[in-house]
């Protein structure tokens, strides 16, 4: 499935080895496809990148993202 996007600044993207999330359309992208990402997961998928090796303890991230 191929959708028509506008391009995307490296500003706007981060990549973990081969995925690559798209900040501004909450899309993650492998190399066997891509999925868009209800909020919450991706604001989940946000912490944990944002601050890797760091334990949060679950009423830390619900404080954060809910």
């Amino acid at each position: 499935m191929t959708d028509a996007m506008p391009p995307v600044t490296e500003a706007q993207m981060l990549s973990v080895g081969d995925v690559h999330i798209d900040l501004r359309y909450r899309r993650v992208m492998r190399p066997d496809g891509h999925s868009e990402l209800p909020q919450r997961m991706f604001d989940l998928l946000q912490v944990f990148l944002a601050e890797p090796g760091v334990l949060h303890t679950r009423d830390a991230l619900f404080e954060r993202v809910w």
